[in-house]
């Protein structure tokens, strides 16, 4: 697999989201939005049925990251609104096998999350139902945190597992860490400081792309 930057939309602003994610057409292939219950995590996402319509979504692939705690609640609109990946947390009140046939049910593609300390050993039994993992290297809810490097052991021993896996790393990547991210088989980062802030969203991709082409 080639290795992905994948920019994170994480705001209560419908608007903000829709202007991140505009930004981003024609500079990147995927983008993540983050959903939050504002019970799984403290904050709250802006309404996802703001999206309805969305012109963007006819030019870029988008994937959800449901940090809720009754997923199934969430996968059919996220399906109509045309997400092709979701990924549902092992930790949820709400998560079950059947939740995962249910995406599966839904033509999405899917995913299981893992908080920061949850060990990587309680995705295995669903291995077998998904084609994605999304390892959390900082607390779920808020960005612009430290990377926690276990979520990097975790990704190197479920490569190894199943390595035709997609694994990504979600949280802390930036510019002066994103080789180290990628130096133990990660597929794909989720970023989300790092590309929002208050320069150029082109150059920030750019920047963090120049840093994977350097070889020392």
């Amino acid at each position: 697999m080639s290795q992905q930057i994948i920019p994170a939309v994480l705001t209560d602003s419908a608007e903000q989201a829709k202007s991140q994610i505009s930004a981003l057409v024609g500079l990147t292939d995927w983008v993540q939005i983050d959903v939050m219950d504002g019970v799984f995590v403290t904050q709250q996402s802006f309404d996802l049925t703001a999206l309805n319509n969305f012109s963007a979504f006819t030019k870029i692939n988008w994937e959800a990251h449901l940090m809720v705690e009754e997923p199934d609640q969430y996968l059919a609109l996220c399906q109509r609104l045309g997400c092709r990946r979701v990924y549902i947390h092992r930790e949820s009140r709400g998560f079950s096998a059947a939740v995962l046939n249910q995406a599966h049910d839904l033509g999405l593609q899917v995913g299981l999350a893992l908080k920061p300390n949850t060990p990587a050993r309680k995705l295995k039994p669903y291995l077998h139902q998904i084609t994605a993992v999304l390892l959390l290297a900082v607390e779920p809810g808020s960005q612009g945190q430290r990377l926690r490097r276990r979520a990097l052991w975790k990704a190197r021993r479920i490569k190894q597992w199943q390595p035709d896996l997609l694994v990504a790393i979600d949280g802390g990547v930036k510019p002066e860490n994103i080789q180290q991210v990628f130096s133990y088989g990660v597929d794909a980062v989720s970023v989300g400081s790092a590309i929002f802030n208050n320069t150029s969203v082109k150059e920030n991709l750019e920047n963090l792309n120049k840093k994977l082409e350097i070889r020392y």
